[in-house]
């Protein structure tokens, strides 16, 4: 919620926020990068987040949100 509060695009995050969930909810296990420990990363500008996947409970955890910045071109 920090993240929402303190920025001025809330529109942006909560988007963002909106289609990380729903990437997670369709296919957890394809979806961004892999990392150690079973963890996963993924990002939609403005925002990131590690998961792991639970196949045994059919569960998602977040573990971690950020924000990250776009870099146009």
């Amino acid at each position: 919620i920090r993240i929402w509060l303190n920025e001025p695009d809330r529109t942006a995050i909560t988007l963002a926020a909106n289609e990380i969930d729903r990437r997670l909810h369709a296919s957890p296990e394809s979806e961004g990068e892999s990392r150690p420990h079973g963890h996963r990363v993924t990002f939609v500008a403005p925002l990131a987040v590690t998961f792991e996947v639970r196949p045994q409970d059919r569960r998602v955890q977040v573990l971690d949100v950020w924000k990250v910045g776009r870099h146009d071109k």
